[in-house]
């Protein structure tokens, strides 16, 4: 059930409510390390204005392996994060993403 709803507001955050910032905290108080449930609950605590959004953060950078993401993920198209093409290797096929340039 839980993972129904967290694919639900992945796919549509406007979905995330105080209800949804109450079973986030508890998901991360049991796993702090889940960096999905990490960026709904930062999103939900921004979307929502909360006062505990700027300590949440500062905390997250411990938590986030890319802090751009989140920023992207919070801002959207707003905010474009001037980054170098990123290639990796995946499979023995060699790919290219931009993060946010649209490349």
């Amino acid at each position: 059930m839980m993972q129904q709803r967290l694919y639900e507001w992945i796919l549509h955050p406007e979905y995330l409510n105080k209800d949804s910032l109450f079973e986030l905290r508890n998901l991360l108080a049991r796993y702090p390390y889940f960096q999905t449930v990490r960026l709904l609950y930062l999103k939900n605590l921004f979307l929502l204005q909360d006062a505990d959004f700027k300590d949440e953060f500062r905390k997250s950078a411990l938590y986030l392996a890319d802090l751009s993401v989140l920023l992207y993920y919070m801002e959207g198209e707003r905010r474009v994060i001037d980054r170098p093409f990123l290639v990796g290797f995946i499979g023995g096929n060699f790919y290219g993403t931009a993060i946010a340039g649209r490349r």
